[in-house]
């Protein structure tokens, strides 16, 4: 049997359900990345009112960690916009069910004339 608009619309909610799963675990990612820079920016600081480590030392490290904070923070706002795009409509979705049942009842008639 040929695939129809119902079918086509289901497999297009099982790869959005699919694409979904993905972004929640690059999100859950991100964020724990994000956690972490912020974390060893925090010892950074503690680590220069505690006179630790050189200032110099630490200004360079400090620049580095917070290019990757706002890389992360950057690629987890736009995962958040992709993952809030449209679906498709319940009302579409309704019309294509019509459209393939009106299908099938015809084929049906057809075959007990």
């Amino acid at each position: 049997m040929k695939d129809g608009p119902l079918e086509l619309y289901l497999q297009r909610c099982q790869q959005g359900y699919e694409k979904q799963q993905q972004a929640n675990q690059q999100l859950g990612s991100l964020q724990k990345r994000v956690e972490a820079t912020e974390y060893r920016l925090e010892n950074l600081l503690n680590a220069l009112a505690d006179d630790l480590l050189p200032l110099e030392a630490i200004r360079q490290k400090h620049g580095r960690e917070e290019a990757k904070k706002r890389q992360s923070e950057h690629q987890l706002s736009e995962l958040k916009q992709r993952q809030n795009a449209p679906l498709i409509e319940l009302d579409r979705f309704r019309q294509l069910l019509r459209q393939e049942l009106e299908k099938d009842k015809s084929r049906k008639s057809a075959l007990h004339a």
